[in-house]
């Protein structure tokens, strides 16, 4: 259905370079190569834009009935791709390619037996021994090919409502899902459309709590933030049902909601545990009185920069820090005055994620030391004085699970930013909302 939609981007032009670079190159082991990205990206739909202007064979060798966006195009000789009828001479150039992939010939390269100790040499020994090359894999097939004709302007001028609607969160990542959306014109469909595939997708695929416990950080953010937006009270409010929404209802929700649905604990009466002097006394709920934010997912930052928060908030993202990232393991932004996405209107809440047994219930100043948004450059010395909010999840303290907040020495009161910094311990229902108490024992 999304072959519909006009073809965007450059990838057509980017692949024929990459061909006609390597093409009957000497060193070069065969002319073939591997077109490698990751499912809804376009592979498939690039191969038909091709076939338009070149003689296209496209060849899956996926399974019958595999949910393939490149279907069988040989079953039926009358069958076309990009207008160019499929001749009996070109199906018998295929079945003899493919019966030549099969055979028993091309299996023995592939496997090179040993006898007497000793492997027999064989054709396929060129690559691995340096001889020959394959060609490199083209991989150009961009993510928000989408968005080409929507500009988000840092300026104010692009609010937390205009971004956090479906349909137009659909036109960022794979451009499956833009496109379907364009024809369609029905963000409920795509968005179940979407679910599906990429469920399908993570069918086989292994999803670890990670190095440091930060995808299980993940799922209990976003499982809050999925409490809020779909809580009953919520949507009976805004006379929203998510079963027949038209996408255009903003998925945004405050800070001090986000918390409810995080942590048992009540946080509104908080007082900042490092407090600038223009915020001295002031409670959690009277300072981000006016704070929303807006996510459904977390994208990888492979370099942490002020600059890169508004775009995180436009496209309604969490950040993933990058390996070995001092100090975090990740971010959420939110603005702060009003819903203006501008950078002297953006907040943070950073968190670091912990499955060391050593870093047990007792508040470890040094951990939040670490997270000092100058120190990460992630906040300007002359920028609007926002409150931030830290988190450090102890996963694997063995004590009895607790919230920690820090309220305010005197020391604290010339710091030069506002911060509200909590110790979690314990992956427990008594002190996470998120957490059911049949999964607990996490």
């Amino acid at each position: 259905m999304s072959w519909k939609c006009e073809f965007v981007g450059g990838a057509t032009t980017a692949l024929v370079a990459h061909v006609r670079k390597h093409y009957k190159k000497s060193a070069i082991n065969g002319n073939f190569l591997t077109i490698m990205q990751s499912s809804g990206m376009g592979k498939s739909r690039l191969l038909d834009e091709i076939s338009k202007s070149a003689f296209t064979i496209p060849v899956s060798l996926r399974e019958m009935g595999s949910q393939a966006g490149t279907k069988a195009l040989y079953q039926d000789p009358q069958q076309t791709s990009g207008g160019v009828e499929i001749h009996t001479a070109s199906k018998k150039l295929v079945d003899t390619v493919i019966a030549r992939m099969n055979s028993s010939e091309q299996q023995e390269f592939a496997t090179a037996p040993i006898i007497g100790g000793l492997r027999r040499p064989d054709k396929s020994l060129r690559v691995s021994g340096g001889a020959c090359e394959v060609i490199p894999p083209f991989t150009e097939l961009g993510f928000d090919q989408s968005m080409k004709d929507r500009k988000i302007r840092d300026d104010g001028r692009t609010t937390l409502e205009d971004v956090s609607m479906i349909e137009f969160m659909a036109n960022f990542g794979r451009p499956l899902f833009g496109s379907r959306l364009r024809i369609t014109e029905d963000p409920y469909e795509c968005l179940l459309f979407a679910q599906m595939k990429l469920l399908y997708t993570l069918d086989d695929f292994s999803v670890d709590q990670g190095d440091r416990g930060e995808f299980l950080c993940m799922q209990l953010l976003i499982q809050a933030r999925d409490d809020v937006v779909y809580a009953e009270d919520r949507m009976s409010a805004s006379e929203f049902d998510f079963d027949d929404t038209d996408g255009r209802t903003p998925l945004i929700f405050s800070v001090t909601e986000f918390f409810n649905a995080l942590f048992h604990a009540d946080v509104a009466g908080d007082l900042p545990s490092r407090a600038h002097p223009k915020h001295r006394g002031q409670t959690f709920g009277s300072l981000f009185t006016t704070a929303k934010m807006s996510f459904n997912h977390f994208v990888k930052g492979h370099e942490l920069a002020a600059e890169s928060l508004v775009p995180a908030a436009a496209r309604s993202a969490g950040l993933l820090c990058a390996n070995r990232q001092f100090g975090i393991d990740g971010l959420m932004v939110f603005t702060y005055f009003d819903t203006r996405l501008q950078r002297s209107n953006i907040g943070l809440i950073l968190w670091q994620s912990n499955n060391d047994p050593r870093i047990t219930h007792k508040f470890q100043r040094s951990l939040f030391d670490a997270m000092d948004p100058f120190e990460l450059n992630l906040l300007f010395p002359d920028g609007e004085l926002i409150p931030i909010i830290r988190i450090v999840f102890a996963l694997a303290a063995i004590e009895e699970p607790c919230l920690i907040d820090r309220a305010e020495e005197a020391e604290d009161f010339g710091s030069r930013f506002t911060t509200f910094d909590y110790w979690c311990t314990g992956i427990h229902s008594s002190v996470l909302k998120p957490v059911l108490e049949k999964g607990q024992h996490v």
